[in-house]
């Protein structure tokens, strides 16, 4: 009986599904970031399975091996069980993702961690959001929590930092669409206005942006001067008051945008006379 015990317990793990991996194959305008996203799993993990030796060069049609996540499965799911735990039923609310909105603001006005925020819906903290996705958030007992103060060493009004993999992975995006031609309204992927670039390669790396600069220059967190970062949104006014004009800022004083004047897609130092005589300032998102 012991010996006919252990035989069925045998075939029972050796019939026992196996989780494979997965394979994707690159669109035009994916980065690493963004499929890492959509499979919930880091970007280190797919760049490790892959030997990928830069994140930022993807090429469409490559292949790409998406490893099992079976151990991260049943983390997110034992996280997202503790997150809904932590949160009585009567005290959830459906909350629409708008334009400008990322876990970490939703979490910052909602009293919330960014993690419990992320395990409470499934998702991965450095997620992709839609607008238009409905997310369950914490409800505030009677009027919405104040935004949390700014811990002391950070000035007040200054975003995080997302880190250099999501800069990196913003900026190797944006290279990609160096010489695509300038089309006032264009929002891409063959033609692109000024705004309609900087919301399309925000958009897939994880940053949902309203449609002009100039509402970009106000849902954007200010950053100081000799604080700007790759991957900082730079604004100029240029062909009417105010911020008509914005960039993602490369480092070592360049900028890209979607140049009327150039008529594409094109890399400017900040120093150019023109640009420099124009400069209003950096957001962050």
């Amino acid at each position: 009986m012991r010996v006919l015990a252990c035989s069925l317990l045998l075939v029972a793990l050796t019939a026992a599904p196996a989780l494979a991996d997965q394979t994707h194959i690159v669109q035009p305008g994916e980065t690493l970031w963004v499929i890492a996203s959509r499979h919930g799993i880091p970007v280190s993990a797919i760049a490790r399975a892959n030997r990928l030796s830069d994140i930022n060069l993807l090429q469409p049609g490559q292949r790409l091996v998406i490893p099992s996540v079976s151990g991260s499965t049943s983390a997110t799911t034992k996280s997202t069980a503790k997150a809904a735990a932590r949160v009585p039923a009567a005290r959830l609310q459906r909350y629409e993702v708008k334009a400008g909105d990322t876990l970490w603001t939703l979490a910052r006005r909602f009293d919330m961690r960014v993690k419990d925020l992320a395990a409470l819906n499934g998702i991965a903290e450095e997620s992709t959001l839609r607008i238009g996705q409905v997310l369950k958030i914490r409800a505030p007992a009677a009027a919405p929590l104040p935004a949390r103060p700014a811990p002391a060493l950070r000035r007040p009004g200054t975003l995080p930092y997302r880190g250099e993999a999501w800069a990196g992975s913003l900026i190797g995006l944006a290279r990609r669409f160096i010489g695509t031609p300038y089309r006032w309204g264009a929002t891409g992927p063959s033609a692109f206005d000024c705004s309609g670039f900087l919301q399309y390669v925000y958009a897939r790396t994880g940053v949902a942006l309203p449609r002009t600069t100039f509402a970009m220059y106000n849902a954007g967190r200010p950053v100081p001067a000799g604080e700007v970062k790759p991957g900082d949104m730079v604004f100029f006014t240029t062909y009417r008051p105010g911020p008509s004009h914005a960039g993602i800022y490369l480092g070592n004083g360049n900028f890209i945008h979607s140049s009327s004047g150039y008529g594409s897609v094109t890399i400017t130092p900040l120093s150019k006379p023109f640009y420099r005589q124009r400069y209003l300032g950096a957001r962050r998102f």
